[in-house]
């Protein structure tokens, strides 16, 4: 599938054409949204939400927890007070229901490693930092099945390094719209919308 924005408004005026922005992200491709404003993933991803069941024929949005990985990296939420692997453990149980036990627990173990969670794995949630947390919320949209993805990176420069070298690894091979106020710490793949400070959700996304 594809992630596709067409005349999506940025900036504050939303009569200002001249900022409006239209983007392609295909399967295999990371492309760059600088300026994203919550408003802005929000239509982002109820379009894109909305595709997938089109293209499923399907009504609700549980048929597509498969389908699109969305990372905030927000804290907060009920179940903060689980345990690092016991968050993957459910999603893996969620995702990959159809595969052995034995299997399911060995698809944790490596997302723990690749995700560098090994050594918080007994912690809760609430009681890890941010990076941590952003990193839990990615894993769990892999072992849930994600094939395209929509993150939202921010931080200093050194943690934005670190979880795009993370996305890299999580999220290759689908179509991944990476979401950012800013493109420092995250050089190195094609940039849409410009050094923009937030977007006007008013735009349409096809």
């Amino acid at each position: 599938m594809v992630i596709r924005a067409t005349k999506l408004r940025v900036g504050e005026a939303a009569g200002d054409r001249a900022g409006e922005v239209s983007f392609e992200v295909a399967t295999g491709e990371m492309r760059l949204l600088v300026g994203g404003s919550s408003e802005a993933v929000g239509v982002v991803m109820k379009r894109l939400m909305a595709q997938r069941a089109a293209a499923k024929g399907d009504q609700g949005e549980s048929g597509q927890r498969d389908a699109v990985g969305y990372v905030s990296g927000e804290v907060g939420g009920r179940y903060e007070g689980l345990s690092v692997e016991r968050m993957l453990g459910y999603a893996a149980e969620l995702g990959l229901r159809e595969e052995p036990v034995q299997e399911r627990g060995e698809r944790v173990e490596a997302m723990l490693t690749t995700l560098g969670l090994s050594e918080v794995r007994a912690r809760r949630l609430r009681e890890i930092d941010p990076l941590a947390r952003w990193k839990v919320e990615l894993g769990e949209c892999a072992l849930l099945g994600a094939r395209d993805w929509v993150v939202v990176i921010e931080g200093d420069e050194a943690a934005r390094k670190a979880k795009l070298e993370v996305l890299k690894a999580v999220g290759r091979g689908g179509a991944v719209l990476v979401i950012s106020s800013s493109a420092k710490g995250l050089e190195g793949f094609d940039v849409v919308g410009g050094e923009a400070e937030g977007i006007d959700a008013a735009g349409e996304v096809a």
